[in-house]
């Protein structure tokens, strides 16, 4: 019943953003449609990783929880989210750099004008602020499932969409659509964090190296993030499309680089497995 009522609350969420988007007095016209394909980006990396991730441990993390192997769980909590981190927080700064790119080779045709490029642009970068923790609390949430704890994420999510609406009704005045898609990612970093809170406060501190993790991955996504924007805006290409594939290509590749020289973890692995594949062939 909770997970039910869990479902309607993001309904509910959804409703709020779409009213206040159809206020084209205020945010201007377009807005249902700029948020509506915003959001299909953002569940892009969304579905291919972070559900796969979730529905991945959620056995795993239900074993545990049963045999009340707490230092375990938390292992397998951490190393859920590090990988989840490893590859969202460089997704999100690609978004950002990239929104009007990306929205343009994508959609701008036929009606679709340079204005609809414009909001929609906007719209996807200020929702890939919050991808870090729309992914993430899909796997706090998935934790506490495990726990037989299905209470706690929709008080949580009842009170965070409070908060959404609250943004909503403050941001899309000064930021237009971009201040209803700013308050989803608001609004969905509370939610995580105030999980995280609880998750911690029912199985103890996660001391696990989890806040040096995130720093070290921030720094290699700023560094990637500055040297593919310096790319974008200096280089030359023929093809807007060549171009977006070639500098985007370049800063994943500058972030692993970043990322094996801070010694993380999940790309000394991949560096060795590419080593070891070199040394097959």
């Amino acid at each position: 019943i909770p997970r039910v009522f869990g479902a309607g609350v993001y309904q509910l969420t959804v409703f709020i953003d779409t009213f206040c988007a159809s206020l084209s007095t205020i945010v201007g016209p377009g807005g249902i449609s700029a948020i509506y394909y915003a959001n299909r980006i953002i569940q892009f990396p969304m579905g291919i990783f972070t559900f796969a991730l979730a529905s991945a441990v959620l056995p795993t993390l239900s074993g545990l929880a049963s045999q009340n192997q707490t230092e375990q769980m938390k292992k397998t909590i951490v190393f859920a989210l590090e990988n989840l981190f490893f590859v969202l927080f460089p997704t999100s700064v690609m978004m950002i750099i990239f929104s009007t790119p990306v929205i343009r080779l994508l959609f701008e045709r036929g009606e679709f004008d340079s204005y609809s490029t414009a909001i929609t642009s906007l719209a996807l970068m200020c929702s890939a602020f919050g991808l870090f923790s729309f992914g993430g609390i899909k796997i706090l949430v998935t934790a506490f499932h495990a726990l037989q704890d299905t209470k706690t994420p929709v008080k949580v999510a009842a009170l965070c969409l409070v908060i959404n609406a609250v943004l909503n009704f403050i941001l899309m005045f000064p930021l237009k659509v971009g201040g209803i898609a700013l308050a989803s990612s608001i609004a969905a970093t509370i939610d995580f964090f105030i999980l995280f809170y609880f998750l911690e406060k029912r199985l103890g501190r996660f001391n696990s190296g989890l806040r040096q993790f995130v720093l070290k991955v921030l720094i290699a996504s700023f560094a990637a993030g500055v040297a593919t924007y310096s790319a974008w805006h200096f280089l030359s290409f023929f093809s807007e499309l060549i171009k977006f594939i070639t500098v985007g290509i370049g800063g994943m590749a500058f972030y692993g680089i970043v990322s094996i020289w801070l010694r993380i973890p999940q790309a000394q692995k991949i560096q060795e497995w590419l080593l070891a594949k070199n040394k097959a062939l």
